[in-house]
């Protein structure tokens, strides 16, 4: 059987817009934004009638009493200009927040990731026989069974004529 040659797997991650953000240009960045918060809008505005539905559904009567008995919508008409304004500043504290954290951090990445695993990184750390990933890669199906002494069993489902592969490995 012939080694089916591998692309590097890092090589597929360069080409996600998600992990090169900079190659956005501002325009679309900006469309990108005002279409999420579009998009947010419209679904807690078509939320919000569920939610008042399931709320009544359970028998809360807490809404109920509050804003037809006690008059707590006349006061909402009332003081909507300052709900108005503290919902503003709000939005306003959470947005001068993510300015300063992209203009403190922005570019620097201090997230630290793993490299893909590539066939002989599993071999070594399974302590599989040479050659082995390349084969139990062309299996459909396997099984994996886990011994004792942190030893493994790998065998296809599908060949019964394909050899069981073993393996140790070390538990942290």
């Amino acid at each position: 059987m012939r080694p089916v040659p591998q692309e590097d797997p890092r090589k597929e991650y360069e080409k996600l817009i998600i992990d090169r953000p900079k190659i956005l240009s501002n325009w679309r960045r900006g469309i990108e934004v005002s279409m999420t918060t579009i998009g947010w809008a419209v679904f807690l505005f078509l939320f919000r009638p569920v939610a008042l539905f399931f709320i009544w559904l359970l028998g809360f009567k807490l809404f109920y009493h509050q804003m037809v008995e006690l008059e707590g919508l006349q006061e909402f008409r009332r003081f909507w200009f300052v709900y108005l304004t503290v919902c503003l500043a709000i939005i306003l504290v959470v947005r001068l927040w993510g300015v300063y954290n992209k203009v403190k951090f922005g570019g620097r990445e201090r997230r630290k990731f793993t490299p893909p695993a590539v066939s002989e990184d599993i071999e070594k750390h399974f302590q599989l026989p040479a050659q082995a990933m390349q084969e139990i890669i062309s299996w459909k199906d396997m099984s994996v069974d886990f011994l004792e002494n942190h030893a493994i069993g790998i065998q296809s489902n599908m060949d019964s004529s394909a050899p069981k592969i073993t393996g140790h490995f070390q538990s942290d």
